[in-house]
């Protein structure tokens, strides 16, 4: 027969790293529709001031994912499960985040003077960075 383990503790990490994946993603959609570009730290004819917008951005994802991860995780590996009383308010947290991602990705436009393939190459690195930031952000506020 199966014992029951407390999941309070995978479960939080598997949150934090999901809001510190998607708070970085809504980073780079902002960030890109700002005119900063995380591609610019890899071109060699780009000027000094666009690299280091580009650097700082890099880190703005790491440190968003990092602080995101925590802040969603410190509160699920607080409370105790079951969390049968807090059904509502993670649905409507829920629908949130998702018309908040709507609303904020909703007039993108593409990057200007680089190719789709490259924009997405760099985004998929960014989040693959993103994710174990998020994941430390995670550890470290769900530690008891």
């Amino acid at each position: 027969m199966a014992t029951y383990t407390n999941p309070t503790r995978s479960l939080a990490l598997l949150t934090g790293l999901t809001a510190g994946v998607l708070a970085a993603l809504v980073l780079l959609v902002v960030l890109n529709e700002r005119g900063v570009q995380i591609v610019e730290f890899w071109r060699e004819h780009t000027e000094t001031s666009r690299r280091l917008q580009a650097s700082m951005a890099w880190w703005a994802v790491a440190l968003i994912a990092f602080v995101a991860g925590g802040v969603a995780a410190r509160p699920i590996s607080r409370f105790p499960p079951p969390w049968r009383a807090f059904r509502t308010v993670r649905w409507v947290l829920g629908a949130a985040a998702v018309f908040a991602l709507a609303y904020v990705a909703h007039g993108v436009a593409p990057a200007e003077g680089v190719s789709p393939a490259v924009q997405l190459l760099a985004s998929l690195i960014a989040l693959c960075l993103a994710a174990p930031m998020a994941l430390f952000g995670a550890f470290f506020a769900a530690r008891r």
